[in-house]
């Protein structure tokens, strides 16, 4: 049975939308039914702050995965991936730019995340996909 993985990034450019489309072709590509808010919830779609909340609040809960992308992630990205972490849910986080400080809480975050499941570049974070596809 396929598993199911929610990406936790941020979408407000284009660049974000683009990486985030890169991102779930690898995981579609391993085999993962990848959730992707701005697929079911797009930006400027007209939903309303609480639709958007409930909507992600119970794709979290519903998959079985999460991964987090930590370039210049917004408080909903930190609030989905803290949701995640108190639901024990696994996490991978991918982060492209190490020189960008993510304050206390999110380098903490970083550096406490197994190595396994953090990447910094596509090619790490497809291996590290592949390798929990497989589990």
């Amino acid at each position: 049975m396929p598993k199911t993985l929610f990406l936790s990034s941020p979408l407000s450019t284009l660049a974000e939308q683009n990486l985030n489309a890169t991102l779930a072709t690898i995981a579609r590509g391993l085999g993962f039914h990848c959730y992707v808010p701005q697929e079911n919830l797009p930006p400027g779609g007209g939903a309303t702050s609480i639709e958007v909340f409930e909507h992600n609040i119970a794709a979290v809960g519903a998959n079985d995965l999460v991964l987090g992308v930590l370039d210049k992630p917004g408080s909903g990205v930190v609030f989905e991936l803290a949701y995640a972490y108190a639901l024990g849910k696994p996490i991978v986080v991918f982060r492209s730019d190490r020189q960008d400080y993510l304050g206390k809480i999110l380098e903490g975050f970083w550096d406490a995340t197994p190595r396994t499941h953090r990447a910094t570049s596509l090619e790490e974070l497809e291996a590290q996909l592949a390798r929990l596809a497989q589990i």
